[in-house]
């Protein structure tokens, strides 16, 4: 094995460290990566920034903004409040339809967007029946990822093995060239959740916000006594006012409520005031002489959502601003007119400091808001509300502009008219010129992450395959399976590709693994259609872990999943959708 070769394993080797400790956000990563490629001539330079002009990358972003179109027409609430009427304690038939409809429109749209709007009114659902939450919410998110690959722009993977086929030489898939494959997985998964995985979900309802953010720990209120020494003074004279870790929430005055007040309020005799704080934070105000801590928290409870005040549990969405960010360095009274009072990650409510807390996808933030700003909320895409608080009032000439987009979309690409590259840009530019979503919408709308890491990321298929590594890595696959039946040699495939999307993006699996899957098929003398698709459906549907993909992630705090909960039911879903793939493919197109 000659040095570029051994370069490139080095690379990959780094980058799949890099993807899972995450010391560098993945999308800084492929942007190192296709830099390094360039600078040690493993690529050209015109190789190295092809991936912003690949057909995958501009159908993926077009899709994008088609998506932002869909969800500013309020088509998928609406639909997603249908469900709501069915509020039957039947639990097989509230799970069948959440799976039947999601799956259905992930084939055709952005499967997070679809699971963000879902969320809300799925845990509604739970809060009035006696439905499982985390059952739900797992159906939900698998639902979305089976759904989305039953057609080429079911997901941005699919796009991307198709566009990867067309590079090197081979024919793009169809829109609806493997459906029918796609479908006979996705009843194999339907009738597996109806009959089994449900069963092995733990039953878990959701609390109510403030004991299941443990805000006894975060929040806590005194009244200033008529003999105090603060009477007549300011709140800038509290000795933990300057902390950026405590804030003051309230003042409750002869029945009014004072919201964030400034720092130059005097506080008079019998004031109520409300403070957030970490826990050491709390300890030592409460330790403080001459003020009077109530004897119970539900007081505190009661002043939390009085008057115009209220309680919102908001989730922080993949294109959120804030990601990685220190809390205290994000203005949340100025950007969502809120205050954070407690955050959720994976594994439970964090207890550190909170203005040093960086959120992550997913992750579940408890603000106190005003009323009036809920709606606002609701709008906002940093942040998805987690509970429906008001009515949406539905246009219903953008919604049936936006299905008249994307059934022109598909059409124009089923029937052979236009390329999908074509006809998602003729859908884009029809959802922009009709004002169906503004440009501002639809940047916001748009997963940058997931653009610049197919950018960046799509030189590393250039240069596996200039350097040689994907003949010998298929060679190696085929000297070990070369007496194997061939459906033995695509179950190998498939276990390949979903160990490693379990670790890294599916659309970093699709890149490694598209260039060995066609040497591999060349060694075997057969087509490379079989074996793109193994890669294909092995990438989408990772449900192993919550961390491999992003709809997982999503559901992964809301829910108050462990674990343990995806590795069991993904595990054994895994193993059926691998089992059924390895005899399927070769029967369907070999």
């Amino acid at each position: 094995m000659e040095w570029p070769a051994l370069a490139v394993i080095a690379i990959i080797v780094i980058m799949i460290f890099c993807f899972i400790t995450e010391v560098i956000p993945i999308d800084t990563t492929a942007l190192l990566v296709m830099t390094v490629l360039i600078t040690t001539g493993l690529v050209t330079p015109l190789e190295g920034i092809s991936g912003f002009a690949n057909e995958a990358t501009i159908t993926i972003l077009a899709l994008f903004i088609i998506g932002a179109g869909l969800d500013n027409s309020g088509a998928i609430n609406y639909l997603g409040k249908k469900l709501q009427r069915f509020f039957l304690n039947d639990e097989w038939v509230v799970i069948s339809m959440v799976m039947v409809m999601v799956g259905f429109l992930s084939a055709f749209m952005n499967n997070t967007a679809i699971v963000v709007v879902f969320m809300p009114i799925l845990l509604r659902i739970s809060r009035v029946t006696d439905l499982s939450s985390n059952r739900l919410l797992m159906a939900l998110s698998f639902a979305a990822m089976m759904g989305g690959a039953t057609t080429v722009i079911g997901t941005s993977t699919n796009l991307l093995v198709s566009s990867l086929a067309a590079q090197n030489g081979l024919e793009e898939f169809k829109i609806f060239e493997f459906t029918g494959l796609g479908v006979i997985l996705f009843l194999g998964f339907f009738i597996f959740m109806l009959a089994v995985g449900r069963f092995m979900i733990p039953k878990r309802k959701p609390d109510a916000l403030v004991s299941s953010y443990q805000l006894k720990d975060f929040v806590t209120e005194f009244v200033v006594p008529a003999s105090s020494p603060l009477v007549g003074k300011t709140l800038r004279s509290l000795p933990f006012f300057n902390d950026p870790d405590v804030t003051v929430i309230e003042v409750i005055r002869e029945g009014k409520t004072l919201w964030l007040p400034r720092g130059n309020e005097v506080m008079r005799a019998h004031d109520t005031i409300l403070i957030r704080g970490g826990v050491d934070d709390i300890v030592n105000i409460k330790s403080l002489q001459g003020l009077n801590f109530p004897k119970d928290f539900s007081q505190i409870d009661k002043d939390l959502e009085s008057g115009e005040l209220a309680l919102a549990e908001v989730m922080v969405l993949p294109s959120s601003q804030i990601v990685g960010r220190k809390m205290k360095r994000i203005a949340f009274n100025e950007i969502y007119n809120a205050v954070p009072l407690a955050v959720k990650k994976k594994g439970g409510v964090y207890s550190g400091k909170q203005a040093n807390y960086r959120p992550q996808i997913g992750d579940t933030i408890l603000l106190e808001t005003q009323k009036n700003n809920l709606t606002f909320l609701n709008n906002h895409k940093d942040l998805g509300v987690l509970y429906e608080h008001s009515r949406q009032i539905f246009d219903w000439r953008k919604i049936a502009f936006s299905f008249f987009v994307v059934t022109l979309v598909v059409l124009l690409a089923a029937l052979d008219v236009v390329p999908i590259l074509t006809s998602s840009l003729i859908g884009c530019v029809l959802m922009l010129i009709s004002k169906s979503v503004s440009l501002q919408k639809a940047y916001q709308f748009v997963e940058w992450k997931v653009i610049f890491l197919l950018a960046g990321l799509l030189p590393l298929g250039i240069a596996i395959h200039n350097t040689g590594l994907d003949q010998i890595v298929g060679d190696a696959i085929y000297n070990l399976t070369r007496d194997w039946p061939v459906q033995l040699t695509i179950s190998l495939l498939f276990l390949i590709t979903v160990v490693l999307t379990s670790v890294i993006s599916n659309q970093a699996t699709a890149i490694l693994l598209v260039p060995v899957a066609i040497s591999l098929a060349s060694d075997m003398g057969l087509a490379a259609k079989p074996f793109l698709l193994t890669v294909l459906f092995a990438a989408s549907t990772s449900f192993i872990t919550p961390i491999g993909y992003q709809t997982n992630t999503l559901i992964y705090g809301t829910g108050s999943f462990k674990f343990m909960d995806f590795i069991r039911v993904g595990g054994v879903l895994t193993l059926v959708i691998w089992l059924l793939a390895s005899f399927l493919i070769p029967m369907f197109y070999l």
